[in-house]
């Protein structure tokens, strides 16, 4: 349990790592929500529709925030320790440093059985809807995504030119190439055009033009003029969706199920096995983050001008530990050794900066500089 002081500096700890995390995917939020943007820009898509796909990425992107959030939690905390004295109050009263990470141990583990969880399951579900969203998004309101001055293709079979559009419906310099029906390709060209929503299905009508297919007997050029001709957009992309689920859609269990069943897929075990590691694996980075973090910080002597070099230290061993993470759950894909990198990656620092801290809490620790610390606990001197 924690005393009157652990529980205070808990939480500091958890406000601060809550407004962190806030801030950090609210940032990665708005420079990933920009490609959902052109929904809106285009016409095609409500903005209710636009808020709803926001909030679906938005559990990727926790755990991607979460764990640093604590680990500059860390950073901030202690430097404001620093800087009011508090430090020095709670080590005159006999609190030491292992007293003062019990809370951030405590924070670490309520985070990283949220992460696992998070991981585990609300993950891959918001990733799976995230991408059913895009493909009715992609059928439902093709229309939006019909650029003008470009070459757009709706599914396999279908390629659209406007050379211009005004407003969300009308279209001139309009050119149309399908090969959905059966026989040779046709090829559409007509002056005008217009977008239009029927039985709550997309056309693109377009009027006085010439539709042009070769005939396969003659080899002659065939042309109709017309008044009127319509195709249906949504059809051909509603084909094209694909009905595999990967990796990083499925839940834990599902994963496990497949790479149990009788008749996987040989080539995707290797990548299902290593989405199950990374995903056990990354609750404990959290730890990870939090302990190499609280050693950095509580290494050498205290500065109340500041703690750059600390700081900077700190920085480095997130960028690092998050670098190898990410490069070993990449690796572990071609088997064994890689998933031992990544299990090593994020258990190890655990236990190098427990180590250390205990270190720091010995009676003679206090007159050690911060770098003859290191090499003591690390054997080098």
């Amino acid at each position: 349990m924690l005393n009157i002081l652990e529980r205070y500096i808990f939480k500091q700890m958890l406000m601060t790592t809550l407004v962190i995390s806030l801030i950090l995917t609210s940032i990665i939020w708005l420079t990933q929500s920009l490609r959902f943007l052109e929904l809106i820009v285009d016409g095609g898509a409500p903005v209710s529709l636009f808020g709803y796909l926001l909030i679906l990425s938005v559990p990727k992107f926790l755990e991607i925030a979460v764990p640093i959030a604590i680990a500059i939690a860390i950073i901030f905390i202690v430097n404001k320790m620093v800087m009011d004295s508090e430090l020095s109050i709670y080590r005159s009263i006999g609190l030491s440093y292992r007293n003062i990470l019990k809370p951030v141990l405590y924070l670490s583990l309520i985070v990283a059985i949220a992460l696992f969880f998070m991981s585990a399951f609300l993950t891959p579900k918001s990733n799976k809807e995230l991408d059913r969203m895009r493909d009715i998004i992609k059928s439902d309101y093709s229309s939006a995504l019909l650029r003008d001055g470009v070459f757009n293709a709706i599914g396999n079979d279908l390629t659209v030119y406007i050379a211009e559009r005004q407003g969300t419906q009308q279209l001139t310099g309009i050119m149309i190439h399908s090969t959905k029906e059966k026989g040779p390709p046709v090829t559409v060209l007509a002056e005008t055009g217009r977008l239009l929503n029927v039985e709550d299905e997309p056309y693109i009508v377009v009027y006085d033009g010439v539709r042009q297919s070769r005939n396969a007997r003659t080899g002659h050029v065939e042309t109709l003029n017309f008044e009127e001709y319509s195709i249906n957009i949504s059809s051909l992309q509603k084909q094209s969706i694909n009905s595999w689920v990967d990796e990083g859609e499925r839940t834990l269990p599902e994963l496990w199920a497949y790479v149990n069943g009788e008749n996987p897929r040989k080539r995707l075990i290797l990548p299902f096995w290593a989405e199950i590691h990374t995903r056990i694996a990354r609750p404990f980075l959290v730890f990870a983050f939090s302990v190499m973090t609280f050693s950095a910080m509580f290494a050498g002597r205290f500065n109340r001008r500041g703690q750059q070099r600390k700081i900077t230290v700190s920085a480095v061993t997130l960028i690092l530990l998050q670098g190898l993470f990410l490069a070993f759950s990449n690796l572990a894909t071609d088997g064994i050794a890689g998933v031992m990198l990544l299990y090593a990656i994020s258990i190890l620092p655990i236990f190098i900066g427990l180590y250390l801290i205990r270190r720091y809490d010995s009676p003679r620790a206090e007159h050690l500089t911060w770098r003859r610390r290191i090499e003591g606990a690390l054997g080098l001197r």
